[in-house]
């Protein structure tokens, strides 16, 4: 009983993936503007807002521009993450800012940045390793793909994710990546897209891909009690 999945905050996706088992690799995937990121940073303040202890590594943008897009997710305003729109109205921003401070601030720990800053794998498996150490349960690196490599990415690659899979696993803790998908023709199978190399389709213990939809459609769930919308 003492092994349990670190819940999401949407039932469907905690009950179908146990995707968050302590030990264990989660690579989130898709392209482009889907929205990669800012699930990753509204699930992370979610799990931190419930008592998970959560760490992010951002490798774009600075802790301020991340804060300020969930400070739009918190008030469920996208005009806040427009620097026009907040000029013209400095009183709803503000308070906006007011009713979220705390919870803003409290969350303002689990974020790392650094994006004037190429950062080596070795780096980012001793800052992994330092927040395992000190308790962290989920530990999230935004984009993995940022990440410097040598002229053979692929052996860098398999490297950082079995010295990754090694942490997590003495420690007890998960690990999420987003990465994103490969350029150029696509395979008709999803997993052999991820960019980077083989190492993250295989030795991953789950892939979620995101897909982005224009308007609210009905798709099907395979299920392991039958299929359902």
């Amino acid at each position: 009983g003492k092994r349990k999945t670190v819940a999401w905050p949407w039932r469907h996706l905690t009950r179908l993936s146990r995707a968050l088992m302590p030990g264990t690799v989660t690579a989130i995937c898709g392209d482009p503007g889907c929205g990669k990121s800012l699930l990753v940073l509204e699930t992370a303040e979610w799990w931190h807002s419930s008592g998970v202890k959560v760490a992010v590594y951002e490798l774009e943008e600075d802790r301020t521009y991340h804060l300020a897009r969930l400070l739009s997710q918190l008030d469920n305003n996208s005009d806040l993450t427009d620097a026009e729109w907040i000029r013209a109205n400095p009183d709803a921003s503000r308070k906006a800012y007011l009713r979220h401070r705390v919870r803003l601030d409290s969350f303002t720990s689990c974020i790392d940045a650094a994006p004037d800053n190429q950062i080596t794998h070795a780096t980012l498996l001793k800052w992994m390793e330092d927040r395992a150490k000190s308790g962290c349960r989920v530990i999230a690196i935004d984009p993995i793909t940022a990440a410097a490599t040598s002229d053979k990415p692929w052996v860098d690659d398999l490297n950082f994710l079995m010295a990754a899979k090694k942490i997590v696993r003495d420690h007890g803790c998960s690990l999420v990546l987003v990465t994103h998908p490969r350029k150029g023709k696509r395979s008709g199978m999803p997993l052999d897209d991820l960019a980077g190399g083989a190492a993250y389709p295989r030795f991953s213990q789950c892939v979620l891909w995101i897909v982005r939809h224009e308007r609210r459609q009905s798709v099907v769930c395979f299920g392991p009690s039958g299929n359902f919308h």
